[in-house]
């Protein structure tokens, strides 16, 4: 058996911290991805390994422990947490690829996190829907981080611009808004948890000011969504700048992430402020007709690199598995049933060659047939979308693994 799936990183637009305390955010998936390939162990043991990340890992899923044979763990406890939730612990080899800086801000644990549980749960043939997966995977990114936004994980499973409103709704933003964003990545990372934390204690002490900032943010993201809509790309760069001095004003904000915010205005971004916590980690721009500009200028102290939003999240496939043997020896036996019957049939009619010939030839044309049109219909049968997962999974209410109920009513 095995199985593929990723999910899209993403960058916060609007809201950073304010969404903390119930204001709304404005999310976009990106066209960087995880994704993560699992298949059926040979030799007893679970192994998880990521080239891009150069690590090396075996894995006790009942335990939630792991030896590391290279590389540093990072984003093992992720993996871990989501093996635990959905996995029976039967030894099986994980691969890793992604192309989202870790540690910049831009989702790649959650990324990483929906990517595992999706392929989890093709490997094991639970029927589920984006909603139960968005949920468990926040669940995960809790256990790890103590805190965490629901955000990422649906922006990583639903793709697309993402407003979350003040009643934790979600709502996708329907616009042609896809102009060309780039984002600059400081060496110095942040601790989400910890600007988190610092930003509450600024709140605590100093209420009167603070929390009118946090309300500001809360209605600059409202007029974001109304200007994204509208497609006014330069309201939408005027309204990230002034972003910007509202994170910097509660704390957020690095002399690293500055430096990229004013070479990438420099350089012809109509818009740049903080993506993430802050910290450090990253800043995004807004740079119509200017991003190779804008790349090129902040790279002369720090990464960057160009992208756009993307539409698609999650997504997932079964490469080989007992499915695809399944329908094969499904034609088998059918033929075998139509050879057994042209056989029974010549031995019966000595004198009836052609009608001997045109009932093999009529046997085999439907013979050929019923095999076209089960191609037609599985013709993607190692890999169908999720959206066409009826006809790969059994329909059932649940299936309970580790004692997590997995729900996959749609």
């Amino acid at each position: 058996m095995e199985v593929i799936a990723s999910a899209p990183g993403k960058t916060i637009l609007f809201g950073e911290h304010s969404v903390v305390y119930s204001e709304p955010a404005i999310a976009a998936a990106v066209n960087k991805r995880a994704t993560v390939r699992i298949e059926t162990s040979k030799n007893n043991k679970t192994t998880l390994k990521s080239k891009d990340l150069g690590f090396e890992a075996e894995l006790d899923t009942k335990n939630k422990k792991y030896s590391l044979k290279k590389g540093k763990p990072g984003i093992i406890r992720y993996i871990l947490e989501a093996l635990y939730m959905a996995h029976d612990h039967s030894p099986i080899n994980i691969d890793l690829s992604i192309d989202i800086p870790i540690g910049s801000g831009l989702g790649s644990s959650a990324a990483v996190t929906v990517a595992t549980l999706a392929a989890l749960y093709r490997y094991h043939n639970i029927h589920f829907n984006k909603k139960t997966l968005a949920e468990k995977a926040h669940k995960v990114e809790y256990l790890v981080q103590g805190e965490a936004s629901p955000l990422d994980t649906l922006v990583s499973t639903y793709g697309g611009l993402i407003y979350l409103n003040r009643k934790k709704q979600l709502q996708k933003i329907r616009t042609n808004f896809n102009y060309p964003f780039v984002i600059g990545v400081t060496s110095k990372y942040g601790s989400t948890s910890k600007m988190v934390a610092n930003v509450k204690k600024l709140k605590q002490k100093y209420p009167k000011i603070v929390n009118p900032i946090i309300k500001s943010m809360g209605e600059l993201t409202d007029e974001a969504k109304r200007a994204i809509e509208a497609g006014d790309v330069n309201k939408v760069g005027t309204l990230m700048n002034i972003n910007h001095g509202l994170l910097d004003s509660i704390g957020v904000n690095t002399k690293e992430l500055s430096r990229m915010v004013y070479i990438a205005r420099g350089a012809g971004a109509i818009g740049s402020k903080i993506t993430g916590a802050g910290g450090g980690g990253s800043i995004i721009a807004l740079c119509p007709n200017k991003d190779s500009e804008v790349s090129k200028a902040i790279s002369t102290y720090d990464s960057s690199f160009k992208f756009r939003f993307s539409r698609k999240g999650v997504s997932s496939k079964v490469i080989h598995g007992s499915s695809h043997r399944k329908h094969k020896k499904q034609n088998n036996t059918l033929k075998n049933k139509h050879n057994k019957h042209n056989i029974k049939k010549s031995n019966k009619s000595v004198n009836l060659s052609k009608n001997k010939k045109n009932s093999l030839y009529k046997s085999k044309s439907n013979n050929q047939k019923h095999k076209r049109k089960n191609k037609s219909k599985y013709s993607e049968a190692d890999g169908v979308k999720i959206d066409d997962n009826k006809l790969i999974f059994k329909k059932k209410s649940f299936k309970t693994i580790n004692n997590n109920k997995i729900d996959y009513s749609r």
